[in-house]
């Protein structure tokens, strides 16, 4: 079986669809795959594309007609993103008759959320017709892949009328470990001998980063705060929190240092406005490190609920965090069971067994 992949994302974009696929694109299986987008990358048959004015990094996808010529090949046609080549999936796959899968990857928030917060006036605003929009798209799909229970929730609350199916993405769980020596991460930043309380994403208000530097602001604890990311915000929150030694910017990880910046960390929190899953709650539980997070995507099904928070409430996080950091058998307790948990349901070995199992399905009538 040969399945074409349409994205408008990949390494070395900083994002979790980008980090999945190429997980994904690199990792055994029962099929063979073939990445396309207007992305430069070995793996990647590309696309051309002129930049999206907003972020000029990724590219509005142009095709001239060769990419449905290349699909004639494939069995199933595979979309990532709801943008250009969305279209170009949707279009192709109806001239040729191939199947059409959609992974809904991309939440409201992930489209405008850099602009402006989920809860201000302009979010409220842009929130319903971004839905639409959304369920317009995916309605084009044979099947939908949500990478969790809350995703399938929203789209059948929203009458998407297509069959869903729960496939939660995977991490590397050899990558990601407890047993990660985290000592070149620590040296590199000058992270002090105590406990660490970690924040890993794009700085914009989707993440709510926020939340997260108020919490460090208001903590009892001796925790050092470090901040991993880079975005819109990125020179607001520095002056926020100017002449705080307890709270570290480290930008953009190299990603050799990624895995031991979660192993390092004491806690790991995700204060996420909306997430469709939040893969680095799974990257942090893997590595052994318990987590804080809002009630959106995978949280609360891998999360106790003691543990889940309300959006921009930061005098509940930094209550959570310092008990937390206070209670180190709790800790401990907590990072065996989300490890095992990880090894479990949430692995990149299970999402290829499931992903494989869904092809087949869609696969077999035509194929048959």
């Amino acid at each position: 079986m040969r399945i074409a992949n349409f994205t408008d994302t990949y390494i070395p974009h900083n994002n979790g669809i980008a980090t999945i696929l190429y997980g994904l694109h690199h990792t055994k299986k029962g099929w063979d795959d073939q990445i396309f987008g207007p992305i430069k990358h070995p793996d990647v048959t590309g696309v051309s594309g002129i930049p999206f004015p907003l972020f000029p990094e990724y590219k509005i996808a142009l095709n001239t007609g060769w990419l449905e010529k290349e699909a004639r090949d494939f069995d199933l046609i595979h979309n990532h993103t709801p943008y250009g080549m969305f279209y170009y999936g949707i279009k192709i796959s109806k001239r040729l008759g191939k199947p059409l899968v959609g992974s809904f990857h991309t939440d409201p928030a992930a489209i405008f959320g850099a602009l402006v917060p989920l809860d201000s006036a302009g979010g409220r605003l842009l929130t319903w017709p971004t839905w639409q929009y959304l369920i317009y798209l995916y309605r084009k799909c044979d099947v939908v892949i949500a990478t969790s229970e809350w995703v399938k929730t929203q789209l059948e609350a929203r009458k998407l009328g297509r069959h869903i199916e729960i496939i939660p993405n995977g991490v590397n769980i050899k990558k990601f470990s407890p047993d990660i020596d985290s000592q070149q991460f620590r040296d590199r930043y000058g992270i002090p001998d105590r406990p660490m309380v970690f924040f890993a994403g794009r700085l914009e208000h989707k993440k709510d980063p926020q939340t997260f530097l108020r919490a460090a602001i208001e903590s009892k604890s001796d925790a050092v705060f470090v901040v991993s990311g880079r975005g819109e915000l990125e020179e607001k929150l520095r002056k926020m929190c100017r002449d705080m030694p307890n709270i570290i910017f480290t930008g953009y990880l190299p990603d050799e240092l990624i895995p031991q910046a979660f192993a390092a960390a004491d806690l790991f929190v995700m204060p996420s406005e909306m997430e469709t899953q939040g893969i680095v709650l799974l990257e942090a539980l893997a590595s052994g490190t318990p987590c804080i997070a809002t009630n959106t995507g995978i949280a609360k099904d891998v999360i106790d609920p003691e543990f889940l928070i309300e959006p921009r409430d930061a005098n509940g996080l930094a209550e959570k965090v310092d008990a937390l950091i206070e209670d180190k058998k709790r800790r401990k307790k907590l990072a065996r069971h989300g490890r095992k948990l990880v090894e479990k349901e949430y692995s990149l070995d299970v999402m290829v067994k499931r992903l494989g199992q869904l092809y087949d399905m869609v696969c077999e009538p035509r194929l048959g």
